[in-house]
């Protein structure tokens, strides 16, 4: 089974070095989805899915982070259980990421 689960990792590392696009379902290779899932995630150390989103730095970013840094570090804050951070996305297998809840 160990020689099995090798050339599975080999194929499918294969597969994914041409085509980033191949989903679990719909690929070609005589796998299950958990096996390439698992084989994505524990072998291969790839996440499951792509994000294009980037943010532009700015010359004037740095400055802005350290005042909130310094801001923040001044506030009462008990534990990290005191901070609420939201974020809501949902990824699709294409790439496209909806961040509906974010607002630029």
């Amino acid at each position: 089974d160990g020689k099995e689960r090798g050339e599975n990792v080999r194929i499918i590392q294969g597969a994914l070095t041409e085509n980033l696009q191949i989903s679990a379902r719909k690929s070609e290779l005589d796998v299950t989805k958990s096996t390439f899932n698992r084989i994505i995630i524990l072998d291969l150390k790839w996440p499951p899915y792509k994000i294009h989103l980037r943010n532009k730095l700015l010359d004037n970013d740095l400055p802005r982070w350290l005042n909130f840094a310094q801001w923040f570090l001044q506030r009462n804050v008990r534990s990290v259980d005191d901070i609420v951070v939201g974020n809501e996305a949902a990824f699709h297998l294409n790439g496209k990421v909806n961040n509906h809840n974010v607002r630029t």
